[in-house]
């Protein structure tokens, strides 16, 4: 991969007049977009402002060395992924492992070779455009995973939701017989309490002092009219469809709506045995005439 013209922008920096102006013409002459500064403290302020895609930054500098500079590059979120290339002269000492330590990626040497600046210059700028190129893949690749994810979440859901769909009827006419469980039983217990009602009635009108000499006879009369005994019983066992009723209808509609939940996106612990057993609730009315299940979780 090899860097067009004009599509790179170097940050040169070095006290020397006559550095500056061989690298820019140097580098000019590539295409390159190129910015100067004779001081460290200028050349960070520009950096920090518009980030280069790579510096070129002289060793030995009055005020603040080139190392004092890389690391203050380094120490901001803004450069500090902008490569450094250090610049020393033969005739000076580089310290290229605390340049190295600081941040730097290579070095040159003065007085410069045009063939090797160049060539140093391209290959980093080179593995900045691949970083680049790496960095707009993985964000692409990033947003298809979660398009991918979306779409997988959307189908699940609708493959749930044809599923209920085959399933209705049979749903239906399941939720359907605690309803009745529960409305017959109502409908009982309602005639069973205005029975009692009556004898209730009838009690109060004659309590123990009541001055009627029948009121015992009429009593047991209505006692035997309205089945007392088996009303009693009745309210019980009416009671208890009720409430059988009343859990079977909660149960198939949980089991429905765990079913058809959306998935959630975290790992959480989950039932296992509350799973199958909605399950199975949701898909009795295929399995009830021909299978029998045992659970032993």
């Amino acid at each position: 991969m090899t860097l067009q013209p004009e599509t790179g922008t170097i940050m040169i920096v070095d006290d020397t007049p006559a550095n500056l102006r061989l690298l820019n013409h140097m580098l000019r002459e590539r295409g390159y977009r190129v910015r100067s500064f004779p001081k460290g403290e200028l050349a960070l302020k520009s950096a920090m402002d518009e980030p280069p895609d790579l510096i070129l930054l002289d060793v030995n500098m009055p005020e603040m060395n080139g190392y004092e500079v890389c690391q203050q590059l380094k120490s901001d979120s803004r450069t500090q992924q902008v490569p450094v290339i250090f610049i020393s002269a033969l005739t000076e000492t580089l310290d290229k492992v605390k340049a190295f330590h600081v941040g730097g990626v290579d070095y040159i040497t003065k007085p410069f070779q045009i063939e090797e600046v160049h060539a140093r210059v391209e290959v980093h700028l080179n593995l900045v455009n691949a970083q680049r190129v790496i960095e707009e893949k993985n964000t692409e690749l990033n947003r298809a995973i979660t398009a991918l994810k979306t779409t997988q979440q959307h189908l699940i859901q609708s493959e749930k939701l044809a599923a209920l769909g085959i399933l209705t009827a049979g749903i239906a006419h399941e939720i359907n017989n605690p309803v009745n469980f529960i409305k017959t039983s109502a409908l009982g217990l309602t005639a069973d309490i205005n029975d009692l009602q009556k004898l209730i009635q009838l009690y109060e009108e004659c309590r123990i002092d009541c001055p009627h000499p029948s009121a015992p006879d009429r009593i047991d009369a209505l006692k035997d009219e309205i089945e007392y005994q088996t009303v009693i019983a009745e309210i019980d066992a009416l009671l208890d469809n009720i409430q059988e009723g009343v859990r079977r209808t909660e149960e198939i509609v949980n089991s429905l709506r765990m079913y058809s939940r959306m998935d959630a996106q975290v790992t959480e612990k989950t039932d296992m045995a509350e799973l199958i057993d909605a399950s199975l609730v949701v898909l009795k009315p295929r399995y009830k005439k021909n299978i029998s299940i045992k659970r032993l979780y």
